[in-house]
């Protein structure tokens, strides 16, 4: 009992207004259930972040989060906008984006789909000290070393595991002898 009367005692000197349903879950309809003197804010219907016409959450700072039933989620554009100009991409609770990245920090960018590390068509992880080669979850490149850091050293990884060069260029070859054989010969006349 004391510590809630702290609580509240606590809020109302940083200056924080919130607003409750029935069952005392942070609820508000019609604007945020919560607000900071600081410039904070939240929107909650029955205790879960949730709003439909922006941002759910409004940092003090400029930066802004869209959530849905309680889940980071954004389909036209991206779910987290950082002070700094990053900006996260989310969809039902999960990093996702398709053709660029779900992640563009300044610094960093990684590619998501369906809440995991994704691409084909390039490194899924990008930042001034690595690139790193990720399919469906997995560290993996079938032609080249998966991970290639800033001072030239490489790993490589096929399936989430880590492998020696050799057996993916052992690999990479056999593959495309069997393109060459698979290849029908042209029949001129």
């Amino acid at each position: 009992m004391a510590l809630r009367h702290l609580q509240r005692v606590m809020k109302k000197k940083l200056g924080v207004k919130e607003h409750h349903n029935k069952a005392g879950e942070l609820h508000n309809e019609d604007g945020p259930a919560m607000e900071a003197a600081n410039g904070n804010k939240q929107w909650l219907v029955n205790g879960k972040l949730h709003r439909l016409d922006g941002p759910a959450v409004e940092w003090g700072d400029g930066s802004e989060e869209w959530y849905q039933d309680g889940e980071r989620h954004r389909e036209d554009g991206p779910a987290q906008t950082h002070a700094n100009g990053g900006r996260e991409w989310w969809v039902r609770g999960k990093r996702h984006r398709i053709g660029d990245p779900a992640r563009d920090l300044q610094s960093q960018k990684e590619w998501y789909q369906d809440g995991v590390l994704h691409r084909l068509d390039g490194p899924a992880v990008m930042d001034s000290q690595k690139e790193e080669y990720w399919v469906e979850g997995k560290r993996h490149r079938e032609d080249g070393p998966a991970v290639v850091f800033a001072n030239g050293s490489e790993e490589y990884w096929v399936g989430g595991e880590k492998t020696a060069k050799k057996e993916v260029e052992e690999a990479l070859a056999l593959s495309q002898l069997r393109e060459v054989e698979d290849t029908p010969e042209k029949v001129t006349f």
